[in-house]
């Protein structure tokens, strides 16, 4: 997929706007097929290990479905549920995910009250199930705001064996929490802020000679990166469609770009409409990824494709009629489609800086809400380069850059 303009990357269309500002944001492959049900949260397990290998995405939708329904079940059985989440995204690649949902089982287990030497005997080995519980602190630590020591418990892996740490996943988010230490800890002595800044540095220019990535802001998990795609943070609609047109391979790229451009600019009333009605019913969920400033404002969403929202029989959200047609549309006219949903950030968020997790889909955000300020929206950067949303226009860009929003 190499080439200029969108480079045979999938576009994701994202809505968006908020009580501040929020966006539909348009990013999964393949829908799951017709919900699998089951009462009994033991056979489901055992029904999504048949499905695992052919199948992995629907056995994903089963699992979380389970996941939702069963919240009043035992810490073990959540935890198997977990674990067998984990196992279904690691075999789509989803590793980040994959990774998210073993350690929430293995805080279930230790919920549980397993004992150590169970916990050692549910891994292959007793270094391997620290790591885990230490990558659950670096997580939680993370989450609290708590850098500094998320920093410490990456260093304490380290130091069980070099296999725990000699990969890229480990390296990227040291870099991230020293980045993060750097931003928001204004009071640090000078020598402190050179000697982290310079051991930043010398990491990123390790991996970037390592590893696949050409550029130290656009780093995202090495598994989910594509060489030879078009590097740059900031896409513009218009030119798109011209390099798409001045191309005859690429005619109908031109096509749907057009198309889809016009179903969402005809959309967009009724998208707002709907925000509010989610908004007011309390639809929207709070992210819970972890990015946004710990004690600042609120960042929500909803997935029209998400196994925990109640869906139709065309597998999307019966709470957003309207953005379930805009994406059916949106589709028919040629557009692929990754993943679709509303998301509002509220006054006084935060979202730290972060980096998408592949290269291979670019985002479309439609502001719907924008506050009317002498000072604008949020600032929405990505690598170096800030914007800001505007109700009615599409912003175009590649997440896979580092970006944050303030």
């Amino acid at each position: 997929a190499k080439g200029q303009g969108t480079g045979g990357r999938l576009i994701c269309l994202v809505l968006l706007g908020a009580s501040l500002f929020f966006m539909l944001l348009v990013a999964v492959l393949v829908r799951r097929g017709a919900a699998l049900k089951t009462s009994k949260l033991l056979g489901v397990i055992a029904q999504s290990h048949e499905l695992l290998r052919e199948k992995p995405k629907d056995a994903i939708a089963l699992l979380g479905h389970a996941l939702r329904s069963g919240a009043s079940e035992s810490a073990m059985v959540r935890a198997q549920l977990l674990d067998a989440l984990g196992d279904a995204h690691k075999l789509c690649r989803q590793f980040a995910d994959s990774q998210r949902y073993y350690a929430e089982a293995l805080a279930q287990k230790r919920a549980a009250g397993v004992t150590s030497e169970e916990l050692a005997g549910s891994y292959q080995s007793l270094a391997e199930a620290i790591a885990l519980t230490l990558w659950v602190e670096v997580k939680s630590h993370e989450c609290a705001g708590d850098f500094e020591s998320a920093l410490r418990r990456l260093d304490d892996i380290s130091k069980l064996g070099r296999k725990f740490a000699q990969n890229t996943g480990y390296w990227l988010r040291y870099v991230s929490m020293l980045n993060r230490i750097l931003r928001g800890r204004e009071d640090l002595l000078r020598e402190t802020r050179e000697s982290l800044h310079a051991r930043m540095e010398s990491i990123k220019s390790a991996l970037l000679k390592e590893g696949p990535w050409l550029d130290a802001e656009q780093m995202p998990p090495e598994s989910e990166y594509t060489p030879g795609l078009a590097t740059k943070p900031w896409h513009d609609l218009h030119d798109q469609i011209w390099e798409h047109t001045s191309q005859n391979s690429a005619l109908t790229a031109a096509s749907w770009l057009l198309a889809a451009s016009r179903l969402v600019a005809d959309a967009t009333s009724e998208l707002k409409r709907e925000f509010e009605l989610l908004q007011a019913g309390g639809h929207l969920r709070r992210q819970t990824e972890c990015i946004s400033s710990y004690g600042g404002g609120v960042w929500s969403f909803l997935e029209v494709w998400s196994p925990w929202e109640d869906r139709t029989a065309d597998d999307c959200a019966a709470a957003a009629p309207v953005a379930c047609r805009l994406v059916q549309r949106l589709q028919s006219a040629g557009m692929p489609i990754v993943r679709a949903g509303y998301s509002a950030v509220d006054a006084g968020t935060h979202l730290l800086r972060h980096t998408g997790t592949t290269n291979r889909v670019l985002k479309w955000h439609l502001g719907l809400h924008v506050p009317a300020m002498p000072e604008g929206c949020a600032q929405f950067q990505i690598a170096n380069e800030s914007r800001t949303w505007q109700e009615g226009q599409i912003l175009f860009f590649d997440d896979s850059f580092e970006h944050e929003v303030w």
